[in-house]
C-alpha cells in the first residue's frame, strides 16, 4: 500500500515529486500522500487545521511536506475517523 521512492544515500527517501533542498530530502508532497491514501488535499489540510495529523514540514511558502513514517499515522487517522 504506501510504497515509497528508491532510497538514496544514508537510507533518506527522495519523493518522485518533491525538488529543492535538503529541507524537503525524504519527505512527500500533499498531494502524493494524498494520492496514497485515497483523500483529497483539502482532507489533509483539514486534518492538520484541526490538529489531527500534522505535516513533518511546513515551508516558508506553507506547502505541507510529510515523511515517510506519516504513512501509519494517516492510517491511524483514518480508522479513527470511520473512513476507509
Amino acid at each position: 500500500m504506501f510504497e515509497p521512492a528508491a532510497p538514496v544515500g544514508g537510507g533518506l527517501f527522495v519523493s518522485k515529486g518533491v525538488s529543492g533542498g535538503p529541507m524537503q530530502t525524504g519527505m512527500y508532497a500533499i498531494s502524493e500522500m494524498a494520492s496514497l491514501f485515497n483523500v483529497s488535499r483539502q482532507t489533509l489540510i483539514y486534518y492538520d487545521k484541526i490538529g489531527l495529523f500534522k505535516p513533518a514540514v511546513v515551508n516558508e511558502k506553507g506547502y505541507r511536506f510529510y515523511s515517510p513514517a506519516h504513512a501509519s499515522d494517516l492510517h491511524a487517522a483514518r480508522l479513527g475517523t470511520g473512513t476507509r
